[in-house]
């Protein structure tokens, strides 16, 4: 039903694919996994619309810091970032505030994320996000994000989905 819904509300508006709201991204991100074909068309070209766009970073952290049970939006959106991150984006598109804004917003949901089975693989593609990110910076941001990474592992027991995250 969905689906539905969101392939017409993006029928009727006239709105720009690259101008997704989180709601409507969470909707094309649910309509990717749906039986209709056309929807999932629809929500593909959306999408990619929106993560070639330079508004993909405020939707891609919002959705990981509002949709954190679903493990789905989590890997997409996470997956986002590490292609917004290592197409340049993160250099080209952000001065230094805008920056350290992505670095801690991106640590905060991966320590909260990384104990969390069922995100384990969003989880990963946050932290490869987190490291391209903070390897953009300077070396007191990249420690921080080791020390951060170092700390969800071993505050985990061997088999738990944080250690094989922060590792």
């Amino acid at each position: 039903a969905s689906c539905a819904v969101w392939v017409s509300h993006v029928a009727m508006t006239s709105q720009a694919p690259s101008l997704l709201t989180v709601d409507d991204a969470h909707a094309a991100i649910a309509a990717l996994y749906g039986a209709d074909a056309h929807a999932r068309e629809r929500a593909n070209d959306a999408l990619v619309s929106l993560g070639a766009s330079s508004h993909a970073w405020s939707v891609a952290l919002a959705l990981l810091e509002q949709s954190r049970a679903d493990s789905r939006v989590v890997f997409f959106a996470s997956n986002m970032l590490v292609g917004k991150i290592r197409d340049g984006a993160f250099e080209r598109a952000l001065d230094a505030t805008g920056k350290m804004e992505v670095i801690e917003r991106l640590r905060a949901t991966f320590a909260a994320l990384a104990r969390d089975s069922t995100c384990e693989l969003g989880a990963k593609r946050l932290g490869i996000a987190l490291a391209s990110a903070a390897v953009r910076c300077d070396a007191s941001v990249v420690i921080s994000v080791v020390e951060c990474a170092i700390g969800v592992a071993s505050s985990a027991g061997m088999d738990d989905a944080a250690m094989r995250v922060g590792v």
